[in-house]
């Protein structure tokens, strides 16, 4: 039986900004060139009131060797951006195995760059 990981991304000081979302991964559809290339299920949220310390955590479990990518917003108020986050959850933890600036310019690279790291070799395929 394999093992499940923990995932609680969201703590501003371990990701480096607030999770916008996440989601477990199935497959990559590199045909594609926006957020929606990442196949899989939602995260889920952990509980909280709108605006409150809780309500931006994300908080569930996945499967030991999945991935989860993740966005995280970065940046200040005036200069705000958007990383892309690739982690796999080996050895009980999540571990951060990629991540890049989210620009218009650099998606359709990004989500062949992820998908080459989970060993997906055609357009449409199941992660080995």
């Amino acid at each position: 039986m394999v093992g499940e990981v923990e995932v609680n991304l969201g703590d501003v000081r371990k990701s480096g900004g607030q999770i916008l979302w996440a989601k477990e991964l199935t497959r990559v559809d590199v045909t594609k060139t926006n957020g929606c290339a990442f196949e899989g299920r939602l995260l889920r949220r952990a509980t909280g009131e709108v605006g409150g310390p809780e309500y931006n955590k994300i908080e569930d479990t996945v499967p030991e060797g999945s991935f989860v990518v993740a966005t995280v917003l970065t940046g200040s108020w005036n200069h705000s951006g958007t990383d892309i986050i690739l982690y796999r959850a080996e050895s009980g933890e999540l571990k951060e195995v990629y991540r890049n600036a989210w620009k218009p310019h650099k998606k359709a690279q990004i989500i062949r760059d992820i998908a080459e790291i989970m060993g997906q070799r055609d357009e449409k395929a199941e992660i080995m």
